[in-house]
This record gives structure tokens, C-alpha cells and sequence, in this order.
């Protein structure tokens, strides 16, 4: 699913920018690219984080909070990495006015809500860095989630940026359900990491944090991932125990020196 996601992302690139506001020669090629591959690399980076991951990011408990609340059937992190997705940019060359009436650099409109996007002026962004381009793209994204506080989201947006950007740890998960013949020493051998379903599960998770490597363009040192397992029984009401076996195998990468 994650590579179907990526996939989509990279497939969509060229239709971030619009045609008609793009050409060669005239001084302004710079900004759109800019901003168009930073809105690309946000994608790419953040296809491999989940909502149960965000406790283990590297940002201020505020942010971390902001982005757990459910807004309707999903965190406010999944509905910030479709607007990251969604969003278009336009580009004109004088400053924006967004809500606020005064002019900025960049400006998001939810004027067509079937269709977000983002008005980004050439001239004003003409010495903007990637690592801004990036943490401004974020801040907009997050007024189309529904944060209002500019001052909240310059902090989303610098913190999330520079986390996506070098990630200080990577995790990935797997789990199944087996049908055994002794649950109990089934779990106690997922437990200890050492049944056959649980060796399944760590080649499962050493290959997702391959590919998120291989996404970040890291060089990882695989035998430091660390593996902790959970094996779980299952209770069927009026039965009691059965011979299903559910086993959990989450790696964690630390990429810090």
C-alpha cells in the first residue's frame, strides 16, 4: 500500500505546477521548481510514517498532540499529508492576500474545496530555501486542516520539515495470525522473538525499513535495528482460548551517531 501511495505521489508530480504559469528563460523557473519538488520530497519522506509512529518523533508535545487529534475519522496527521498531496500550486508574481488582507508570500484558497491550492509569489520567494519552500508548504497545509494560528504553524512547520528531512529513527511493524497447535508456547515463542512466525515477521519489518532508506537515501546499518515481539492468544466467547496465535514484531532503526 505504502509503494502504491509513493507511486501516486511521484506519478503526480508534473501536475503540482500549473502549465500555463511555468516556461523556460524567464527568471522565475527557480521558485516553481523549488517549491514543487520540496511538495515531493514532503510526500516521499512521509509515506513511511504512520499515525502510530508520531509518539516517536522528535517534536514539541504540542505538535505531537495537534497532530493525534481525530478530525472526523482520521488524525489531523493523515488529513495534513492529503493536503500536502492535494494541494496545487499557482504562482503569480506579485504577493498574495490571503484571509488575513495583507500581502505574504504564500497564500492557501479553499475558495474551490474540490480543488485546494496554494498561491506562491515568484518575486517574494526568489531567495527562499528548500528547507523554507519545504516548512512553508507544511504551514499551509495545516490552514486547510483547520489551525488558524499562523504563529502554531510557522513551529509545525520548521519542527515536521527538519524531522522528515533527517529523520532521527525509523520504525516498522508486522503482524499474522497462525493456527498452532500449542497457543501457549506459540505466544512465549513470539514473545522471545524465536518461533517461526516471529523470524517471518523480522525479515517482514527489515524489508520496510529497507525501502524507508532507501526513501530517506540513508545509509543504515541494519544490525542495528531493535526487535521487540508480542505474541497474543485468542479468546472466542463461549469457547475460551482457541489455537489462533497473533504475533507482533515492531523494529525501531536509531540513526543518531
Amino acid at each position: 500500500m505504502k509503494n502504491l501511495v509513493l507511486l501516486l505521489a511521484i506519478v503526480s508530480f508534473c501536475s503540482f505546477v500549473r502549465a500555463d504559469q511555468s516556461g523556460p528563460g524567464n527568471g522565475t523557473d527557480y521558485v516553481k521548481v523549488l517549491f514543487a519538488e520540496a511538495q515531493y520530497n514532503l510526500l516521499k519522506s512521509s509515506v513511511s510514517i504512520n499515525d502510530a509512529e508520531l509518539a516517536e518523533l522528535p517534536l514539541a508535545k504540542e505538535l505531537k498532540d495537534w497532530l493525534s487529534q481525530m478530525q472526523g475519522s482520521e488524525t489531523r496527521f493523515a488529513v495534513l499529508k492529503r493536503y500536502l498531496r492535494t494541494m496545487e500550486l499557482r504562482f503569480q508574481s506579485e504577493p498574495c492576500t490571503d484571509f488575513t488582507k495583507r500581502p505574504a508570500s504564500i497564500c492557501f484558497f479553499d475558495d474551490e474545496p474540490l480543488n485546494p491550492y496554494v498561491v506562491i509569489s515568484l518575486e517574494e520567494n526568489k531567495l527562499t530555501t528548500r528547507e523554507q519552500a519545504a516548512a512553508m508548504l507544511i504551514h499551509e497545509a495545516g490552514h486547510f486542516v483547520g489551525e488558524k494560528d499562523h504563529l502554531f504553524l510557522d513551529r509545525l512547520g520548521v519542527q515536521l520539515e527538519n524531522v522528515l528531512r533527517t529523520p532521527n529513527v525509523l520504525i516498522a511493524e508486522a503482524q499474522s495470525k497462525e493456527l498452532v497447535a500449542n497457543p501457549f508456547a506459540a505466544k512465549e515463542a513470539c514473545d522471545a522473538g524465536q518461533s517461526a512466525q516471529a523470524k517471518m515477521l523480522k525479515a517482514q519489518v527489515s524489508a520496510q525499513l529497507v525501502e524507508q532508506c532507501r526513501v530517506h537515501n540513508l545509509a543504515c546499518d541494519l544490525e542495528k535495528i531493535e526487535f521487540t515481539s508480542f505474541g497474543e492468544t485468542h479468546f472466542e466467547p463461549g469457547i475460551g482460548i482457541d489455537m489462533n496465535v497473533r504475533c507482533s514484531v515492531r523494529g525501531l532503526l536509531n540513526l543518531k551517531p
